[in-house]
């Protein structure tokens, strides 16, 4: 059985271990009418928990010093509050990149904060073929998870998903 809030197993248990939301069983005629209370709940319990998160994004810059790259600058940058993105769309950075010539994947490293909680994530996305200016995004997907969007908004390619819990 799994979590109706964050997808993860919780067979046998009385409350989530990762997201904490209680686990309801129903008997009988009883259960389907438990099922839609539940559903309800669970969703408003995602969104609160949602509402507390902020996804950061790290960000450096390199210079060129005596003909040697060096790095410049590093810095986490806010990308998104959890209220601020619903189930299935997507929010891209103002923030445009240069865009790098290779078919390697490309590394983006994100920090997730909230529920008194912070970690740190590194995913791979494959480098988009498009010819202008990378933008990075984040698409809100179900069970408390999200994809990084590398590309522009018409053309992109996405990472794995990430949990956010």
């Amino acid at each position: 059985m799994d979590c109706m809030v964050c997808g993860h197993d919780i067979s046998g248990r009385g409350r989530c271990p990762v997201c904490h939301f209680t686990v309801y069983y129903g008997i009988g005629k009883e259960t389907e009418k438990i099922k839609k209370r539940m559903e309800f709940l669970a969703q408003n319990y995602r969104t609160k928990l949602l509402q507390n998160l902020e996804i950061w994004l790290y960000r450096c810059s390199y210079a060129l010093e005596e003909g040697i790259l060096k790095l410049n600058k590093e810095e986490w940058i806010l990308m998104i509050h959890g209220n601020e993105i619903s189930e299935g769309k997507e929010k891209w950075l103002q923030i445009r990149t240069a865009r790098q010539r290779t078919d390697k994947s490309i590394c983006i490293k994100i920090k997730i904060k909230g529920c008194g909680r912070e970690k740190i994530e590194e995913v791979q996305i494959k480098a988009p073929k498009i010819l202008k200016y990378w933008q990075i995004g984040v698409k809100m997907e179900e069970n408390c998870c999200i994809r990084m969007l590398l590309g522009c908004d018409k053309k992109y390619e996405s990472s794995e998903k990430i949990n956010l819990l």
